[in-house]
């Protein structure tokens, strides 16, 4: 189940007649590489993603290169976020 088929469930049960909410979350964890030369951007990415509950399962990588092998060992991400300009093997040769 991806994101995009995940749903939100909300289950009411009544307590001495005052209706209690319970809120239940059923969906797959993401897996995501977050690729870019700078280590302060991959911090606040991987800050940004642990906010919305998708931090469990994010690798990082400081270039394309480094990219090429995680992607070689880990073929199945949903989603690669990249940087444009890197060393080594820019955004636009890792992702063509």
């Amino acid at each position: 189940m991806k994101w995009s088929e995940s749903f939100l469930l909300k289950k009411v049960n009544f307590f001495a007649g005052d209706p209690i909410i319970t809120t239940i979350y059923r969906r797959t964890t993401l897996k995501i590489l977050i690729v870019d030369d700078s280590k302060a951007m991959r911090m606040v990415l991987k800050r940004a993603l642990r906010l919305i509950g998708e931090d469990e399962q994010v690798m990082e990588a400081a270039d394309g290169m480094q990219a090429m092998e995680i992607i070689k060992e880990n073929p199945d991400f949903d989603y690669i976020l990249c940087d444009w300009n890197m060393p080594n093997m820019n955004g636009f040769e890792l992702l063509k």
